[in-house]
Order: C-alpha cells, then sequence, then structure tokens
C-alpha cells in the first residue's frame, strides 16, 4: 500500500474541511467523530427496519451537522 503524505503534520493537529487547523482534541473534532459513527449506527439500523424514508431523513440531516461543525472553527475547546 501506497503511504500518503500531506505535508502538513499529524502529531496535535488536523485538519477542518476548509483548511482550519485545530487540535485533535478538540471538542469539534470528537462531536464530528461521533456523528459520523452515528451515521454508520442508523444505516446499518435501516437494513432491518420498517422506517427506512425516516432513518435516511435522519441521516441526510446528521449529515448536514456534520458538515456545518466540520467546516466551522468553534471557540469552545
Amino acid at each position: 500500500m501506497n503511504k500518503i503524505y500531506t505535508r502538513t503534520g499529524d502529531i496535535e493537529h488536523t485538519s477542518l474541511s476548509d483548511g482550519t487547523r485545530v487540535k485533535k482534541t478538540s471538542l469539534q473534532i470528537e462531536v464530528s467523530g461521533n456523528i459520523d459513527e452515528l451515521i454508520a449506527y442508523i444505516d446499518h439500523l435501516k437494513v432491518k427496519s420498517l422506517y427506512h424514508e425516516v432513518l435516511n431523513k435522519v441521516i441526510s440531516d446528521l449529515y448536514v451537522i456534520g458538515k456545518d461543525i466540520s467546516c466551522k472553527p468553534h471557540k469552545a475547546e
């Protein structure tokens, strides 16, 4: 497998989707990861659910929230 180099370092910070650098320990990164995990869990539930359309709407809304969180720097850390 080829290694990917971003040339931005990978020790204490990571980049948001708009390029802003934030600490990996920031609440913003934690919330973003939790939203991703929730989306994966709900998507898995859809397979055995009668509420397929409702769950699709929830997933869609979570993607919007996740995008908002990952794009904008937030003060609380």
